[in-house]
């Protein structure tokens, strides 16, 4: 054990499957994991999800404890059928090159559908608190963090002296806001004063950010108030020589990330391309599936990549076209921490430290945006400078000391 003062059995509950990561939100999970399991903590991972072996057996190894929970009564019952429905039929899609049921509905019907068949709230599996109360009495839990306003009922009924923590991941009620602010229903309906009350149930609360967790202070003044982000995952930067012209972008499937990278493609990307023979731009994750059948020019999909050391490393810059707010993008820590150099925008870097401006090139206009990408491309120098004030920034704020640290202080107690 080595910075926490006695072994701690920590749950954590999601109902999302932190591997193979896919998003920034399982990119974080996997790293708390990690990072609690470094400081000596005995883990638990308590999933509310649809998963198969080869998954199962993934998480097995990466965690101290692996508890399976998939609800009770008719209507999840009917839910999970149809879940598994749609996900053989993306899985055989994928094999024939068909984007996934959920686009391809949203095409023929002319507008996005998840808000019509995704509602954030039915993710409670009914008798998930009482399986928690169960696990938490027979294995001693200290601490339970659980992963999302939406699973706030697993607390319900748990023994007393278990610590009960809420990870938020975003202010569910804000992200509502920025998405309609851009044509967009985000699947969850809240209000700050639904939202204030769910978090006052717990002892405490991890806030992805400063400014987000100045917010829940302001909506509940006597709540404790965590501040968690992410180091990035990095693993030693690689020093390799990136190649010229080699733009990288790293996002999971998600609404912001498709309106983001479509409104890259329709009003910055034709114009970088105007202006240099040598950009060139490679797109890893499973934003991909938002684009199946589409051709892009200079543009290459890799998909999902367990690996993305050797894609950064070659990239002589990262971009990050992000126009909807909240939370922490985790693909801008991820290239900060591998030093790289960034253009992103103003929402890119929401909730870093104040001088994140310095370690990176913002950009919120288009016009701004296309000429900050030509001038790293071109310009190898002003690259060069660029990552080193990321390498000072990444030693500075991204170190696991400091980012887990509220966290350790708090399990210590």
């Amino acid at each position: 054990m080595s910075d926490l003062e006695q072994k701690l059995h920590v749950a954590i509950v999601c109902d999302t499957v932190p591997y193979p990561t896919r998003s920034g939100d399982n990119q974080r999970i996997a790293e708390l994991i990690s990072f609690l399991r470094a400081e000596g903590c005995f883990v638990h991972l308590v999933l509310s999800a649809l998963i198969d072996k080869q998954m199962r057996d993934v998480c097995v190894k990466q965690v101290d404890a692996l508890h399976l929970y998939n609800g009770t009564g008719f209507k999840t019952r009917s839910r999970n059928f149809l879940r598994r429905a749609v996900r053989l039929f993306d899985r055989i899609g994928k094999r024939i090159g068909i984007p996934p049921a959920e686009e391809m509905a949203s095409r023929v019907l002319g507008r996005n559908i998840t808000p019509l068949v995704i509602n954030y709230w039915q993710r409670y599996p009914e008798g998930l608190d009482k399986f928690a109360a169960r696990l938490a009495a027979r294995y001693q839990w200290k601490a339970v963090i659980v992963e999302y306003l939406w699973l706030h009922r697993t607390i319900n009924g748990l023994p007393d002296g278990v610590a009960t923590l809420l990870d938020t991941h975003d202010i569910q009620y804000k992200r509502a806001e920025e998405f309609a602010s851009r044509g967009m229903t985000f699947p969850l309906s809240v209000t700050r004063e639904e939202e204030a009350r769910i978090y006052s149930q717990f002892d405490a609360v991890i806030a992805i950010q400063n400014l987000e967790a100045s917010l829940i202070r302001e909506m509940c003044p006597s709540l404790e108030v965590l501040t968690v982000g992410s180091t990035g995952s990095a693993t030693r930067p690689s020093l390799k020589h990136p190649i010229p012209g080699r733009i990288l972008y790293v996002g999971g499937y998600n609404g912001a990330n498709i309106d983001g990278l479509r409104h890259f493609f329709t009003a910055i990307w034709p114009r970088i391309l105007a202006r240099s023979d040598q950009a060139h731009l490679r797109i890893c994750g499973y934003i991909y599936r938002a684009f199946l059948g589409e051709r892009f020019e200079k543009v290459d999909f890799l998909g999902h990549m367990e690996d993305l050391e050797e894609e950064y490393a070659e990239a002589s810059l990262v971009i990050n076209p992000s126009w909807i707010g909240t939370g922490l993008k985790i693909k801008s820590v991820e290239a900060l921490a591998r030093w790289k150099p960034l253009v992103t925008t103003s929402k890119g870097v929401e909730g870093l430290d104040g001088d994140v401006e310095k370690a990176c090139i913002v950009s919120d206009v288009d016009d701004q945006f296309v000429k900050n990408v030509i001038e790293l491309v071109v310009t190898p120098t002003l690259s060069e400078k660029l990552s080193e004030a990321a390498k000072a920034f990444a030693q500075t704020h991204l170190a696991p000391n400091i980012v887990y640290k509220e966290l350790v202080d708090f399990l210590r107690r």
